[in-house]
């Protein structure tokens, strides 16, 4: 038989042990909740699907490099520095925001 004790400092241990997964589940939902995704529409802004090319370089200015047209109807990307636009014909088809390396895959810089 186990003693009050015993059986306390027992149900104290389970209680806690089960109730600390869900407090850090919380935390983690809640900063996850206030951060604004990159890609969502409240994120970054990017060109949007339909735009016309002319409109996109107004609005964005010109792009780090134009990559040529490839395929049938013919497919352009214009690449910015934190998203690439993909273009048919001179309309946008979308505009794809380029992860960023985490610092655990970055290579180490050499001096």
């Amino acid at each position: 038989m186990m003693s009050p004790l015993a059986r306390l400092t027992l149900a104290f241990t389970l209680t806690a042990t089960i109730n600390l997964p869900a407090i850090a589940d919380v935390i983690l939902l809640r900063q996850v909740i206030q951060e604004t995704p990159e890609n969502s529409a409240a994120g970054l802004e990017r060109p949007i699907s339909g735009m016309p090319m002319s409109e996109v370089a107004v609005r964005f200015g010109q792009p780090l490099e134009k990559r040529e047209s490839v395929g049938t109807p013919p497919i352009t990307r214009w690449i910015y520095d934190r998203y690439t636009v993909y273009f048919e014909h001179d309309r946008v088809l979308s505009a794809v925001i380029r992860r960023r390396a985490s610092p655990s895959t970055e290579e180490p810089q050499t001096p």
